[in-house]
C-alpha cells in the first residue's frame, strides 16, 4: 500500500508538471501575438522570470543533495531542458514578431537585451521544472546552476534561431496564423467549442449600383468571444468563419488571397448574408440598388414569424396623444430583413383610437383581415417597426431569432387591435 509520503510525492510531481504545462500555455502559447506588441510586457516577464531564477537558487542552497555516486543533472533530463528551452524561446519570440508593425517593436530587443532576458522563456521552464522526488527546493545548488546554464544556452539559441523562422513563415501563411492568433485559428477554436456569438462588421450595407464606389466589393470583419472575458478577430476564413447569401444574384461572398471575406453586389433587390463559426451565427443585411432607388416589393405577411405584444400608456410629451408602447419579437428560427411594417385593425366600435400614421389599401393586407368583418374605407393604418434602407438609417437592418424590436405609436387610450406584420420595400 502506498505510504503518505510517497502519495505526497506523486502529488507534488503531479500539481508541478501541471502548473509548468499551465503556465507555458499562458504565457507562450495561448495570447494573441499582439499581447506582445506593447514594450512593457515581455521585460516585466523577463524580469520576474530573472528574479525567479535567483530566487531558486538560493532554495537550492539547502536543497536536497544526492550520493556523490549520482549526477545532479542526468543526460536525459539536460536534453529534455534544453530542447524544452529551445522551442518555447523560439516560439515565444516567432509569435511576438508575427502581425505587430516593425515600429511597435522598436526598443523592445534592446531593453530586453538590457536586462540579459532574451532567453527567459527557457529560464522559466527551468524555475518550474523539478524531478519527480524534489519539492519546492531544488536538489542543491550544483544542480540548480547547471540546468540554469543549460536554459540560458538553449533559450539564447532559440532567440537566435527565430529570425530565419520568421523569415520562412512569410511563405507559410497558414502556418503564422496559427502561430499568431492560437485560439483564434480553426483547429485550436474548436477545442473551445468554437465561439458561442460574435459580431459583424458591417452589421448592414447598401450598395449602389450607379456610382463606381456603389460596385466595390466591402470587407467583413468578424470580432467573437473565443473564451469567457477573451474576444479575438475572426475575420479569416481560416479561422473557421463561414459566409454565404441568401440571394447570390443580388449579392455575392468572395474570399481574398489573404483568407479575408467580401460581399461582392451583383444585381438589385435585397438579401441576407449568414455567417458562420462553430455554434456562433450571425447575419447582415444587404440592399442593392441602382441610382439610389429600388423597384416596390408586394408586401409579404411574416405575422407568423412574429410576437407582437402592446404595452401600457404613458402621458402625452406634446398635444393631447398618449403613447403605448408596441414590442415585435422574432420567434422563428430565422433571421428577417427589415424594412417590417405594423398594421393595426381596430375595433368597429367607438373607442381609443390611432392618432397619425398612414393607411393602406393594398390588397395583399386587406386580403389578410378578410373573414372578420368590414373593413374601413379609408383602409388600415400602419406605422414602421425595422426601417428599410434609407441613410441615415441603418442601411439594412435585421431582426434576428429572439431578437426584438420596441417602437410607440400616438393613441388615444390603450388600443385592443389586430395587429399583422408585413414585409414591403415601399411601406403599404
Amino acid at each position: 500500500m502506498e505510504s503518505e509520503a510517497e502519495g505526497a510525492r506523486r502529488f507534488s510531481a503531479a500539481w508541478k508538471a501541471g502548473f509548468a504545462v499551465l503556465m507555458v500555455l499562458v504565457v507562450v502559447g495561448l495570447p494573441p501575438a499582439r499581447v506582445y506588441s506593447d514594450p512593457g510586457w515581455a521585460p516585466f516577464l523577463a524580469a520576474a522570470t530573472l528574479v525567479a531564477v535567483g530566487v531558486v537558487w538560493w532554495m537550492a542552497r539547502t536543497g536536497p543533495v544526492r550520493p556523490a555516486s549520482t549526477p545532479s543533472v542526468s543526460l536525459g533530463e539536460g536534453l529534455f531542458v534544453g530542447v524544452s528551452g529551445l522551442v518555447l524561446t523560439t516560439l515565444f519570440w516567432v509569435r511576438a514578431h508575427l502581425g505587430v508593425p516593425a515600429i511597435m517593436l522598436g526598443d523592445l530587443p534592446l531593453s530586453i537585451a538590457a536586462m540579459g532576458g532574451w532567453a527567459w522563456p527557457a529560464l522559466l521552464f527551468v524555475v518550474l521544472f523539478r524531478r519527480w522526488d524534489e519539492g519546492l527546493r531544488m536538489g542543491g545548488r550544483r544542480r540548480a546552476g547547471i540546468l540554469v546554464t543549460v536554459a540560458f544556452v538553449a533559450g539564447t539559441l532559440g532567440y537566435l534561431i527565430h529570425q530565419p523562422v520568421l523569415e520562412a513563415l512569410d511563405e507559410r501563411p497558414r502556418t503564422a496564423l496559427l502561430l499568431e492568433r492560437p485560439l483564434a485559428s480553426s483547429p485550436l477554436l474548436s477545442l473551445t467549442g468554437g465561439p458561442r456569438g460574435f459580431a459583424p462588421e458591417p452589421t448592414g450595407v447598401v450598395f449602389d449600383l450607379s456610382t463606381l464606389r456603389g460596385r466595390d466589393s466591402r470587407r467583413v470583419s468578424v470580432q467573437g468571444g473565443i473564451l469567457p472575458g477573451l474576444a479575438a478577430d475572426l475575420s479569416l476564413a481560416a479561422q473557421g468563419t463561414r459566409l454565404t447569401s441568401g440571394d447570390p444574384e443580388v449579392v455575392g461572398v468572395e474570399i481574398s488571397e489573404e483568407g479575408r471575406w467580401y460581399l461582392r453586389p451583383e444585381g438589385p433587390g435585397g438579401a441576407l448574408i449568414t455567417l458562420r463559426n462553430g455554434r456562433a451565427r450571425s447575419w447582415i443585411g444587404v440592399w442593392v440598388v441602382e441610382g439610389g432607388r429600388m423597384a416596390p416589393e408586394p408586401p409579404v405577411e411574416v405575422t407568423d414569424a412574429l410576437e407582437v405584444e402592446m404595452g401600457g400608456v404613458r402621458p402625452p410629451e406634446e398635444g393631447f396623444a398618449e403613447l403605448q408602447e408596441v414590442t415585435v419579437r422574432n420567434v422563428s428560427g430565422e433571421p428577417l430583413l427589415g424594412p417590417l411594417h405594423l398594421a393595426f385593425r381596430l375595433p368597429d366600435d367607438a373607442g381609443p383610437v390611432f392618432v397619425g400614421g398612414r393607411r393602406t389599401t393594398h390588397p395583399e393586407v386587406l386580403g389578410a383581415f378578410e373573414g372578420e368583418g368590414p373593413l374601413p374605407e379609408r383602409g388600415i393604418p400602419w406605422v414602421e417597426a425595422l426601417p428599410g434602407p434609407a441613410f441615415p438609417r441603418s442601411p439594412a437592418p435585421v431582426l434576428g431569432p429572439g431578437e426584438s424590436i420596441s417602437i410607440e405609436v400616438a393613441v388615444t387610450g390603450p388600443l385592443d387591435a389586430e395587429i399583422r406584420v408585413f414585409r414591403s420595400l415601399h411601406g403599404l
